[in-house]
């Protein structure tokens, strides 16, 4: 069985102008396919085509606007005690 890695995805989308979307994802999965799929799962097609992803917890402005420090450094702290999954989605309309 492959051993569960930790992984980041994010996505900063705004098509129009008019409005933006900034959504994220830090979970567990044995690959980077298996970990899109999460990405699909929680987000759906047509934001995961354009997702970043990386292995391990990513630290830089999206993540850090959408996950407090603390959440970072807690998951960071406990990525190997269990089931680790969390989300944050954020959408502004400026219209």
């Amino acid at each position: 069985m492959d051993k569960m890695k930790i992984w980041t995805g994010w996505i900063d989308y705004s098509a129009t102008g008019e409005g933006r979307t900034i959504k994220g994802i830090i979970a567990q999965a044995t690959d980077e396919e298996a970990f899109k799929q999460k990405i699909i799962e929680n987000f759906g097609d047509y934001f995961a085509i354009d997702s970043n992803v990386e292995q391990g917890i990513v630290r830089n402005e999206l993540t850090e606007f959408l996950w407090s420090k603390q959440t970072l450094d807690f998951v960071a702290a406990n990525k190997e005690a269990g089931t680790v999954s969390i989300t944050s989605s954020v959408h502004f309309n400026f219209a």
